[in-house]
């Protein structure tokens, strides 16, 4: 059986007598980390209880959970949390997950943040809907959440404001690399809360939520040493409630900065016990570790630009050498050289060696056929600059929208006009990175997949009329484009639709033919297609092995086809009433995309550095196999039947479907991506002069000219 158990707020007493049996008779007892941590540490639990204790961090709970229920399936497993377990949705994704799984699960509650807080003073009965006031970043400030604490004044109810931690979060260059490296841990104080307030106050003049109203402060709920401060917002923003109620400026902020906290199911700086073995140690010892660390931070740096710059002096040789080999070859014939060499040979050789000459003129001409000057004139012609992050994805709105979209991991996805190359709408709803942006094929509608474990549909209504002599990164760029006055860009934050069912980020959404049902590819090892009109979720699609890493679906029919890190991609029919799967197996290394062409055919990617062309008639085997020098990512197959590749190196390739390279976009200082490719995108109606776009880690967004020379 598995047994989810809360131990309450403060210390290990806290926990129910209940709670405490079922843990002494448990065969395996986990305690979870990352959500929230208690302040008298992991030793004096296992003292009190009697028990060891297994520590469940962020990737057990999420990506190893199953291992623990196969456990539970003949164990007596407890898996114990900070406060109630209803009082995060991580808690309540495990126990829905488990009895998908059947497997019999006791709940044992416990006190929680949501009803202590009435310890202030304040009214449970008078709370409205509660927030999570997220970290910012120099590109990244959300303020959404302001939109209901001002709805929660307007009715006359107080606001809970449950504080932001970073444990255990991934950094971007890890996600890149794809090689798991930690920040490190930091948590939000009631200080920092209030002064990210101020600061959104300061924005929005007009807002009823002023600098003077009157807010609560909180810190150790439950505990011995519990804090409870009343003042205005702006003295709220002056104070530290880590040591002692006291101004800011008086406190040791070396104490603060050290301190681990829980996660943010918990308001304000909750929880100081877990600091003891950091405060022990001297100012002199954390500051010499800072200077080390900013040391080693400047050599990256060096290194990675020394690294750039000679990855720039290969790409430059290369492009020589291909100028190099496209004149020798125009000015050798070599079937005309051949010939000369076949005719004396057959003067005076037997009939054996004419067949080997044969053989030998086949591979010769696949010598050259490798060495032919490209077939078709790449020009870049477009930039769309704005993004303050890396750009995961790009998507070309329906034939007579001159329109492409983009998804960035600064949390914002974006409408642009191709040909102007202006940000026409701005969206900010998702909470999280945006992984991936696709238009409706019928309607101004557009669906984003996120890390925050959603997906939305938004509408697209774009205003044509964005003031000329402005370009894009005029309006994008530095500060919101929503603060310049007459080159305003419009900003949506409200999704039309929302879409659940996911516990983990979601890699990739898409339409399914007619657009009625929209399928989702997750983190959490799941693909889950979902019913527009209502926003419910029709059918969870498992088994794939590992994280989802991408999905599309067929332009005609109900198939779907999803990625994974497994090394699969799995082809999904939903013509009948039972829908039916194929698993397919044609690469060593992490599945990064697979679509579908017009010729009923399927491309896949992989970090194997291959790209394989698959008839849907047949899928025993794949009828081409392209060989490339760099891990692939999410690729695009044109009308006609090119594929453009996107590479880790910065490089993409144009192929046909047999497997014949064709060209190389252009990359040099000038030109081109300077970080990884993330995706490509064909635009087939040729409205405009760009009829290929790119996007990658530079937070660029590159438009091509791809044109064939046999048509110039």
């Amino acid at each position: 059986m598995f047994f989810l158990i809360g131990l309450g707020l403060g210390d290990p007493k806290d926990i129910t007598v209940k709670g405490l049996e079922i843990i002494k008779k448990c065969d395996k007892v986990y305690l979870e980390s990352y959500t929230s941590i208690l302040p008298c540490g992991t030793d004096a639990l296992q003292e009190f209880y009697g028990r060891n204790l297994i520590i469940a961090d962020r990737d057990l709970i999420e990506q190893g959970i199953d291992e623990i229920f196969c456990e539970a399936d003949k164990l007596d497993i407890a898996l114990l949390v900070i406060g109630d377990p209803f009082g995060a949705t991580t808690h309540t994704d495990l126990v829905l997950r488990a009895k998908e799984k059947g497997i019999q699960i006791q709940i044992v509650h416990n006190a929680s943040i949501l009803s202590a807080v009435g310890c202030c003073g304040l009214q449970l009965y008078s709370f409205g809907e509660t927030v999570s006031i997220p970290y910012w970043s120099d590109t990244w400030q959300p303020d959404s959440f302001f939109n209901k604490i001002v709805a929660n004044y307007l009715h006359n109810l107080h606001t809970l404001c449950l504080l932001d931690i970073k444990v255990k979060e991934p950094t971007l260059e890890s996600l890149t690399k794809k090689k798991k490296e930690y920040m490190p841990s930091k948590f939000m104080s009631v200080r920092e809360a209030s002064q990210q307030l101020l600061q959104i106050i300061e924005r929005t003049p007009e807002t009823c939520i002023t600098k003077d109203c009157l807010c609560v402060g909180l810190a150790r709920v439950g505990s011995d040493s519990q804090q409870i401060v009343v003042s205005s917002l702006s003295e709220m923003a002056q104070y530290d409630l880590v040591s002692q109620v006291t101004p800011a400026n008086k406190v040791q902020k070396g104490k603060r900065n050290s301190m681990n906290r829980p996660q943010s199911t918990i308001d304000g700086d909750l929880y100081i016990g877990f600091r003891n073995d950091i405060d022990n140690e001297s100012p002199a010892y954390r500051i010499r570790l800072h200077a080390l660390f900013k040391q080693i931070e400047k050599e990256f740096d060096l290194l990675y630009q020394e690294n750039q710059n000679l990855q720039d002096k290969i790409d430059l040789l290369n492009e020589k050498i291909e100028t190099i080999d496209k004149q020798s070859l125009d000015c050798i014939d070599f079937d005309n050289n051949y010939s000369k060499v076949i005719s004396k040979k057959l003067s005076s050789t037997s009939s054996q060696k004419l067949k080997t000459a044969h053989k030998l003129k086949a591979q010769t001409s696949k010598i050259v056929s490798s060495f032919k000057a490209p077939q078709f004139n790449c020009t870049l012609v477009k930039e769309y600059v704005g993004h303050k992050d890396g750009v995961w994805e790009i998507s070309v709105a329906r034939p007579g929208q001159p329109l492409i979209g983009t998804a960035s991991a600064d949390h914002s996805a974006c409408i642009w006009s191709i040909e102007s190359s202006r940000c026409l709408l701005q969206y900010h709803g998702h909470a999280g990175s945006v992984n991936s942006i696709r238009f409706h094929p019928l309607k101004d509608l557009v669906l984003t997949s996120s890390g925050d474990c959603l997906a939305h549909i938004w509408q697209a209504v774009v205003n044509w009329d964005v003031p000329k002599g402005h370009s894009s990164e005029e309006e994008l760029d530095g500060e919101d484009c929503e603060d310049r006055g007459d080159t305003k860009t419009a900003t949506l934050r409200t999704p039309v639709c929302e879409l659940t069912g996911h516990s983990g980020a979601i890699s990739a959404a898409e339409w399914l033919v007619g657009a009625e049902q929209v399928i989702t590819a997750g983190w959490d090892r799941l693909a889950v297609l979902h019913d527009v009109e209502t926003g419910g979720t029709l059918t969870v699609l498992a088994g794939h092995d590992l994280e989802l890493t991408h999905t599309a679906t067929h332009p005609t029919q109900k198939l779907a086809v999803t990625s994974s890190r497994d090394t699969t991609f799995r082809l999904w029919d939903f013509r009948e009433s039972v829908h039916s799967v194929s698993v397919f197996q044609g690469h060593t290394e992490s599945v990064t995309s697979a679509v579908f062409t017009r010729e009923d055919k399927v491309v896949s990617s992989s970090d194997d550095r291959s790209v394989k062309v698959w008839d849907l008639r047949n899928m025993r085997s794949p009828v081409a196999t392209i060989r490339v020098d760099s891990a692939v990512n999410r690729l695009s197959v044109s009308s006609n039947g090119i594929i453009a590749i996107p590479h880790d190196n910065r490089n993409v390739r144009l192929f046909d479907l047999s497997g014949q390279r064709l060209a190389r976009l252009p990359r040099s200082s000038r030109q081109g991506h300077s970080r990884m490719v993330a995706c490509a995108a064909w635009a087939d109606d040729n409205l405009s002069s760009a009829n290929l776009f790119t996007c990658g880690f530079d937070r660029r967004v590159l438009g091509w000219s791809v044109q064939s020379l046999k048509d110039q």
